[in-house]
């Protein structure tokens, strides 16, 4: 199946240690995540050195995990050109505290939701000149960044933009858009109409010094309102390929890999 998605990647060579030829990173890769004695790499060997040559045969279980992991290595190996436009997104963020928070709202909602890098109805994505998007079904449920929207920006006393606040949107309910005109923070309520939706929502930009500063009753709604898009459809796995971004999604997800980001982005810190 991983080779079927990923057809630009050259064969898994599965060489072992003791044999004839040196192991390759791959090989040693997966014996990492399956450990040493997981049966269809023993098969794998038998072919390639065995005396008979047979085609592997072994149908073994694999964790939903496990595959998580052979799934993000080759994406990840695909995506170095994504990692660099990724940086520079991240650099838009007033602090590296603030662009922490968004990612940790990212992964709150992905584990409320269960969400595995592989799931093809979960989009994580880097769109236009500055965006950084989740989507849930082909809906936008959390951005970073955007610069879209037709009704203006309401100017919110007592906040200077430029110091260490900057904006984030939310999908949200349509029911609480008179809850949310009273929220200071609010910059914009923009209603949207969905063909593959039947709820009504509406976009909400927050300008805020973090994302994590909301409301547990708004956050609340936003990850209810996802749940519910999630169960609507099963996704496509023709648009995951296309679209999704491995390194978004774990810069929410590998807190490590996240480090990593943000030390290239903000230098790092003791």
């Amino acid at each position: 199946m991983l080779q079927l998605i990923h057809k630009a990647e050259p064969p898994l060579e599965p060489y072992v240690s003791n044999a004839p030829k040196p192991a390759t990173s791959t090989t040693l890769f997966l014996r990492e995540v399956f450990g040493k004695e997981f049966p269809p790499l023993g098969d794998v060997y038998n072919a390639i050195f065995g005396p008979s040559r047979k085609p592997p045969v072994t149908i073994y279980p694999v964790h939903a995990l496990q595959f998580q992991k052979i799934w993000q290595h080759l994406r990840l190996s695909q995506e170095r050109a994504v990692y660099r436009k990724l940086i520079n997104k991240i650099r838009q963020a007033p602090s590296r505290q603030w662009m922490y928070d968004f990612f940790e709202l990212a992964i709150r909602l992905i584990r409320a939701l269960n969400l595995l890098d592989y799931d093809p109805r979960l989009i994580a994505n880097i769109g236009g000149k500055k965006r950084i998007t989740y989507d849930i079904n082909h809906l936008y449920v959390l951005i970073a960044f955007s610069d879209w929207g037709r009704n203006e920006e309401r100017a919110i006393p007592n906040i200077d933009k430029n110091e260490n606040y900057c904006h984030f949107d939310l999908l949200l309910p349509a029911g609480l858009k008179e809850q949310l005109k009273l929220v200071p923070n609010v910059l914009r309520i923009e209603p949207i109409s969905s063909k593959s939706s039947h709820e009504k929502h509406i976009w909400v930009r927050f300008l805020v010094k973090s994302p994590l500063e909301l409301s547990e009753d708004i956050i609340s709604a936003w990850e209810n309102l996802a749940k519910r898009e999630l169960n609507r459809s099963s996704g496509s796995l023709i648009w995951k390929k296309e679209h999704h971004k491995t390194v978004v999604y774990a810069a929410a997800t590998d807190l490590n890999f996240r480090k990593a980001l943000l030390d290239e982005a903000f230098g790092k810190i003791e």
